[in-house]
């Protein structure tokens, strides 16, 4: 029997160098490209804007506490009203009762009152005080009392008179005077105290 013919071996083409430097999968080549820049100059109408932005926090940061220390204040500073009411008897001049009102939001101490008559030429012709001005120890926020400059006037005669109210902070204590000023009014019906400005 015949052998039978050797196989002859073939040889691997070889590879050129530019195929040994491309990578197996053409899909999977990128392109590397450098990274552009982010970073534009601002134009003038943003330089603007940053700049009033800039301004406005500062503003605020600098004003916003002072707003509210201002506002606390004026809540919680004490505020009275002193109004005329009825006249218990209009034959008198200063018999008109006087409506006195805390309108704050906090309650005053020590609510003390004066009263005095000015602005020109004064004529008393029978005058009686009395006890209609006692002082009151406290004056809750929203309430209100009543009080009458003398329990007897008999033919007085001023320009202006003065109700001046004193009273003490909460917490602080500190004293405040308040003058409130009437003129006398004569009616039908007799006198009368009116709100009026100082003389």
């Amino acid at each position: 029997m015949k052998k039978p013919p050797k196989l002859k071996h073939q040889k691997k083409p070889s590879r050129l160098p530019s195929q040994l430097s491309e990578p197996n999968n053409l899909g999977s080549k990128t392109i590397e490209e450098e990274p552009k820049s982010s970073h534009t100059q601002p134009t003038g109408k943003e330089k603007f804007r940053s700049l009033l932005w800039w301004g406005w926090k500062e503003f605020w940061a600098f004003a916003g506490p002072l707003i509210s220390v201002v506002g606390l204040y004026f809540w919680l500073r004490p505020q009275i009203t002193v109004e005329p009411s009825v006249n218990l008897d209009p034959s008198q001049t200063l018999s008109t009762q006087l409506l006195i009102k805390n309108v704050g939001h906090v309650p005053i101490y020590n609510v003390r009152f004066g009263f005095a008559l000015g602005g020109g030429h004064v004529y008393i012709g029978r005058m009686t005080r009395g006890d209609n001005l006692k002082p009151i120890a406290l004056l809750s926020a929203g309430t209100a009392v009543t009080r009458a400059l003398a329990s007897e006037s008999i033919d007085v005669q001023a320009p202006d008179v003065i109700l001046n109210v004193t009273y003490v902070w909460p917490i602080i204590g500190k004293e405040t005077t308040v003058p409130f000023h009437f003129s006398i009014k004569r009616g039908a019906a007799g006198f009368f105290l009116v709100p009026d400005l100082p003389t």
